[in-house]
């Protein structure tokens, strides 16, 4: 009698080998692709943080503080240098301009030193 007879407890039929290398397969399926969301997400939620449009300007009558003006004076640079790295000083003045006037802003308290 061959040792496989003996000891064919320890051997799976063809089918459960068959089922059980399915089941290999599909486990490695769905850590991939849990691993492939879990990295979208945290990569959709740091873009929504990081992302800046001139749709999320305010008119400088819109601040409340000369503070939250000036933050968003610096948000504005950032986003103008991020969009056109080798901008001027004087074009980043322009563009400011140029949106305060498309949006039809008035000109607020905060622009004045105190």
């Amino acid at each position: 009698m061959k040792l496989r007879e003996k000891l064919s407890f320890l051997y799976p039929s063809e089918r459960i080998a068959a089922d059980i290398g399915k089941g290999v397969a599909i486990g490695a399926v769905v850590v991939a692709l849990g691993l492939l969301l879990t990295v979208s997400a945290f990569t959709i939620k740091e873009n929504e943080s990081k992302s800046v449009t001139l749709e999320s300007f305010k008119c400088p009558k819109e601040y409340d503080t000369r503070e939250e003006y000036l933050e968003s004076v610096d948000k504005f640079a950032d986003y103008l240098l991020e969009e056109n790295p080798q901008i001027t000083t004087e074009e980043a003045f322009t563009k400011r301009g140029e949106w305060f006037v498309s949006n039809g802003c008035e000109k607020g308290n905060w622009t004045k030193d105190p």
